[in-house]
């Protein structure tokens, strides 16, 4: 019986000194690794931008030089950037609005049907989408698809 009250007391030592020695990590990897996204739309070329913790895609644009004819208006200015992130500025031109299009007005972009209308309706009465990339999580829409369609969309 003192061997298993032993081995219980070194199982939950080992545990507190793993999660510890964890945390330290994660702190050392935020403090450490040099973050970077990936900007691509409207803007000259595509580039890596660095950023730090708790920026937004706000803070990004004054950080880049985009085209005259970027369509702002289609992006969440507040959602925060993460590590390897795509951040595509779409050009300007007319714009579906995801959580706002009716089904008809949904059909009307290229690669949508009525059953992927459908879906996008369904999804965004669960989940309002909060970036074009979330339309990614229709099924349905896949990265090929999301690359045809995110010039035709906005949130």
């Amino acid at each position: 019986m003192k061997k298993y009250i032993a081995l219980f007391i070194v199982l939950v030592l080992s545990c507190l000194f793993n999660k510890n020695n964890s945390a330290n990590k994660i702190n050392k990897i935020d403090n450490d690794t040099n973050l970077y996204v990936i900007v691509q739309g409207a803007i000259e070329k595509e580039k890596k931008i660095s950023f730090t913790l708790n920026e937004t895609i706000r803070d990004l644009v004054s950080k880049i030089s985009l085209s005259n004819d970027v369509y702002l208006e289609c992006i969440n200015l507040d959602v925060k950037l993460y590590h390897e992130q795509v951040v595509y500025f779409p050009i300007f031109s007319s714009k579906v609005n995801l959580n706002t299009a009716g089904f008809d007005e949904l059909k009307l972009i290229k690669g949508v049907g009525n059953t992927i209308a459908e879906r996008i309706i369904t999804y965004r009465t669960y989940s309002p989408f909060m970036t074009i990339e979330d339309i990614m999580k229709v099924a349905g829409i896949g990265e090929k698809t999301y690359l045809k369609l995110r010039d035709q969309v906005c949130i």
